[in-house]
């Protein structure tokens, strides 16, 4: 089974299959099972146009899209802010077209996130809508959708130390990453046995 993984940039220390939580989801996996990751570059306008060729180009069984705090960066970073209607008309379409292209594909959305950061408590108040966006994408053309903000919110919590998961509220820990993993493999197990 061919896995790619599809991130923003901002969020991780490191973006290729031997580093992120990829590195802990090869672990997990089954044997056979091969997984490249493509990196969505914030730096860029909206890249799904260009990413969408290399996600077909790779014919992934499943895909795993976890995408969304770019966005808010940039509204911050460029003050180029998406609003989340138009981001979710983005998202809908690039993956209508991956689904049209790879007829087989499974796709899983994960829910961007930021934990409890003192710098960037703000950025919460516009990220809840592209979480929304990343819901109304999962229903209208996903197949699973991994719940995370809440999930790390819970785990933080139950935690009793903020750094535990993230390294500044977006990019994630060791420990963050290996929940996020644990949270992948349980949505590609229950993808493979529907």
């Amino acid at each position: 089974m061919k896995i790619v993984l599809y991130n923003d940039r901002l969020l991780y220390r490191k973006e290729n299959s031997d580093g992120g939580y990829s590195k802990w989801l090869s672990r997990l996996s089954d044997v056979g099972d091969t997984i490249d990751v493509i990196t969505n570059d914030h730096e860029e306008e909206r890249n799904f146009k260009r990413d969408e060729k290399e996600v077909i180009a790779k014919q992934p069984d499943i895909l795993v899209v976890n995408a969304g705090i770019n966005e808010v960066w940039r509204g911050y970073w460029k003050n180029d802010y998406i609003q989340p209607e138009e981001y979710e008309k983005l998202l809908v379409k690039f993956l209508k077209n991956v689904k049209s292209a790879c007829a087989d594909v499974k796709i899983i959305l994960i829910e961007p996130t930021i934990s409890f950061s003192a710098d960037k408590k703000h950025w919460k108040r516009d990220l809840e809508g592209i979480i929304v966006a990343v819901r109304k994408a999962a229903i209208q053309a996903g197949d699973d959708l991994i719940p995370f903000d809440g999930i790390l919110a819970k785990a933080v919590f139950n935690a009793k130390d903020k750094t535990k998961y993230t390294v500044n509220g977006i990019a994630l820990t060791e420990d963050g990453e290996r929940l996020l993993a644990e949270k992948i493999e349980k949505s590609i197990e229950l993808l493979r046995n529907r």
